[in-house]
């Protein structure tokens, strides 16, 4: 499952990696837990902001957009 980042952030639970406005979440070569992307799909936090957005449906094409 990949989720489109919405504000630029650094993830402490895959050592210290940057996610940048537009990348998708996770990077290859981690993976996560439902509660750590619900957490970060929530504005509840002390930015309040959420810094993920909802699942990501289709495949890319050679282009890499998604269908």
């Amino acid at each position: 499952m990949e989720y489109p980042v919405l504000h630029t952030f650094q993830e402490k639970e895959h050592k210290n990696t940057i996610y940048k406005v537009g990348e998708t979440y996770p990077k290859n070569g981690f993976k996560t837990k439902a509660a750590r992307v619900k957490h970060l799909q929530s504005d509840d936090n002390k930015y309040k902001k959420a810094f993920l957005g909802p699942e990501l449906n289709g495949k890319e094409d050679d282009k890499g957009i998604k269908e």
